[in-house]
């Protein structure tokens, strides 16, 4: 019940995220880090730091999935040699080889995440 409730939170955040990817609009030429001191002047401009933070927002969380990605990557390396050590003394090695895939597991989902994040950057504001 509770698993349910986390994957439903995680759906509909990420669900925000993509409308607000998909609904901000970036003018060509501008950056995301024009800030001119005050609150903006137009609804324009409004809409155009809502894009860059949107955008922002996005790099972040593709920043942490890559981070993620690399030390479970480090992880999975060292669990490895746990793993062939334990083998190789005779000992029974069904708890490393259990975290060995849950590892694995995770890393493939992390690798899934950061391809959702990456269709998310590539999809055009409209």
């Amino acid at each position: 019940m509770a698993i349910t409730k986390m994957c439903l939170s995680r759906q509909a955040h990420q669900k925000e995220h993509l409308n607000q990817l998909r609904s901000s609009k970036r003018p060509n030429g501008q950056r995301c880090s024009s800030y001119r001191g005050g609150p903006p002047s137009s609804r324009g401009e409004a809409d155009h730091e809502g894009a860059c933070k949107s955008m922002n927002h996005a790099q972040k969380y593709l920043a942490q999935a890559n981070r993620q990605i690399a030390e479970l990557t480090v992880q999975i390396a060292r669990q490895r040699v746990i793993v062939k050590d334990a083998l190789g003394t005779g000992q029974r090695p069904e708890m490393a080889e259990s975290l060995l895939d849950a590892l694995e597991g995770s890393l493939r989902i992390f690798e899934k995440h950061r391809i959702f994040l990456l269709s998310l950057q590539r999809q055009p504001s409209e």
